[in-house]
C-alpha cells in the first residue's frame, strides 16, 4: 500500500504529466521525507518508498538536464509535520511523552516552503524540520553509525 501511494502514484502522475511539462518547461516537485535520510525502526516500507522516489526523480532530473528540456525537478525533504496522521502515528509508535520533545512543523509553513522552492526551481529543499530530524540528517552524513545510535536513544529510551 505505501509503495502504491508513496512511489507508484508519483511515477504514474509524472509519466502522464511529462509531455505537457516538456512543452511548457514546467516544474516537478515531489515530497520525500527525512525518513529517507534517517532510518527509523518500524518504518521500513515507508522508508523504502521514499528511497524509491528519490531514485526515480533523481534519474528523471538528470535526464531532463541531459536533454536540455527546461523541466526542473525539486526534491522536498519534509521533516516532522504537525498533521493529524503524523501525530497519531508517532503517538502509537513512540508514546505521548516522546511527542512532547519533538517540535513538529506547521503544515501551512511546510506547504509554503514547498511552493516557494518549486517556483524557484530549487534542486532540493528541507522544509521546517524538527530539531531532531535536522541533527540526525547532519549526523547521518558525517557518521551514519552514530546517527543510528542517537535515533534509537531519542526514540526508544
Amino acid at each position: 500500500m505505501e509503495m502504491d501511494i508513496n512511489f507508484r502514484s508519483y511515477v504514474h502522475l509524472a509519466s502522464h504529466a511529462l509531455p505537457h511539462l516538456l512543452k511548457s518547461k514546467g516544474r516537478i516537485a515531489f515530497v520525500s521525507s527525512t525518513a529517507e535520510k534517517v532510518p527509523v525502526p518500524g518504518m521500513a516500507v515507508y522508508t523504502a518508498s521514499k528511497h524509491a522516489i528519490q531514485g526515480f526523480f533523481g534519474v528523471l532530473r538528470q535526464e531532463m538536464v541531459m536533454r536540455n528540456t527546461g523541466v526542473s525537478v525539486t526534491s522536498c525533504i519534509v521533516g516532522g509535520t504537525r498533521t493529524e496522521n503524523v501525530m497519531e502515528l508517532f503517538k502509537q509508535k513512540f508514546g505521548e511523552e516522546k511527542l512532547k520533545g519533538l517540535n513538529f512543523a506547521d503544515p501551512t509553513a511546510v506547504a509554503l516552503e514547498i511552493v516557494k522552492a518549486t517556483v524557484a526551481r530549487q534542486y532540493e529543499v528541507f522544509t521546517s524540520s524538527d530539531k531532531w530530524s535536522s541533527i540526525l540528517m547532519f549526523l547521518g552524513k558525517i557518521s551514519p553509525e552514530f546517527a543510528d545510535q542517537v535515533t534509537l536513544k531519542v526514540l526508544f529510551e
